[in-house]
């Protein structure tokens, strides 16, 4: 089983004066990491699964012409971070940290939104593009690899085009004093990782052999991130689910008081029907059909709203829970959810809406019919 961690390394700014230290200090780090049994350890500006996302700009293509910027995430990149989210590589390959320095040719991974903006007949493997960040000035770059499409914010948000940059020439985050990365890491097989529950404790422990100066905050899991990035739908379709309930309950004692009620007002002649033959079997059938007579049509219309409410909804799409767990059943697929998963939540929600709104209807169509069951004779 895997899992990945998730945790923002802070650099003092009076010890780490550029790039260049934080990024020694951060493969230093991931040799440490790697001994621990960390299968892969990437490093981004800006990690998935927040509210915050680094925000450009690509204004020139040397595939398809660009009428006007496109607005695009730029993420600067260290280290595996491709393993680390287990994103995966459709064409080319991903940042090298070795080719890829600060000094070689300005390179982009690009992922699969974005390519098929810019090469929407052929492969954009190959292509320049003029991607910056901000107020940054542009760059062109070659793009050497496309990867699947990332949803950063949540496993709701919509897809937006992403372009990924080696942190080594990515000018404006090399050139700060100090500033904060986030580390991502792949645990596998029997590794333990670090317990999310605890606090920052085995990450400043780790830490330490290379420099204690170095703050950690912000220890957890993707998975607990992803649920928390949900959490607002969570609610919203449990409470819907509660409000359910509480109407099929009240329908279900609305029938049932309309049934007692008519049997009451029936004892005498029920009485007669006991004195002159009926048998309790008979009694008993007659009084469930006069009931059954009301609570089926109650219940066809419910079930026909709840029916077109779920129509073109298939199973997989009525849950979220394989879109909250990034680490299981495979490798994050929070950050590459299935595009009609929001769609999916918001038909769960108006389906849930939808049982409530038939109950309540059916408690007052059948209080409605009180009358009428009061009224009717048992046949002869």
């Amino acid at each position: 089983m895997t899992s990945t961690q998730h945790a923002v390394l802070i650099f003092p700014r009076e010890r780490y004066l550029d790039g260049a230290q934080r990024m020694a200090a951060l493969d230093r780090f991931t040799e440490v990491l790697r001994r621990e049994g960390a299968s892969a350890v990437g490093y981004t500006d800006s990690a998935p699964l927040q509210r915050y996302t680094r925000a450009g700009s690509l204004s020139a293509s040397s595939g398809s012409a660009l009428d006007e910027p496109l607005p695009i995430d730029f993420h600067a990149a260290h280290g595996d971070l491709a393993g680390a989210l287990g994103l995966r590589l459709r064409e080319g390959r991903f940042i090298d940290e070795d080719s890829d320095r600060a000094d070689g040719e300005p390179v982009a991974v690009i992922t699969r939104m974005l390519a098929d903006q810019l090469a929407p007949q052929g492969s954009a493997l190959g292509l320049t593009i003029s991607a910056s960040a901000g107020a940054d000035p542009a760059i062109p770059r070659r793009v050497v690899g496309i990867v699947d499409d990332v949803r950063h914010e949540s496993p709701l948000a919509t897809t937006r085009p992403t372009v990924y940059v080696p942190y080594a020439q990515d000018a404006a985050a090399f050139a700060i004093a100090g500033g904060q990365v986030a580390a991502l890491v792949r645990w596998q097989g029997g590794a333990q990782g670090i317990d999310a529950t605890r606090n920052a404790g085995r990450f400043n422990a780790l830490l330490g052999g290379i420099d204690p100066w170095i703050a950690v905050r912000d220890v957890t899991t993707l998975e607990a991130r992803a649920t928390r990035s949900v959490a607002g739908v969570t609610m919203a379709r449990q409470l819907f689910a509660g409000f359910a309930l509480l109407g099929v309950l009240l329908a279900t004692l609305g029938i049932a008081a309309v049934a007692a009620l008519g049997v009451a007002r029936q004892r005498h002649e029920i009485a007669v029907r006991s004195a002159i033959g009926a048998t309790p079997r008979r009694l008993l059938t007659t009084v469930l059909a006069n009931s059954v007579r009301v609570a089926l049509p109650a219940v066809a219309v419910g079930g026909l709203a709840v029916g077109r409410r779920l129509a073109g909804c298939p199973a997989r799409q009525r849950s979220l829970a394989c879109r909250t767990h990034p680490a299981r059943p495979r490798p994050a697929p929070c950050l590459r959810p299935d595009r009609h998963a929001a769609a999916g939540a918001i038909r769960h929600a108006r389906a849930t809406s939808g049982v409530v709104a038939a109950t309540v209807a059916d408690c007052v169509r059948v209080f409605a019919m009180n009358n009428a069951i009061i009224d009717h004779r048992i046949p002869t």
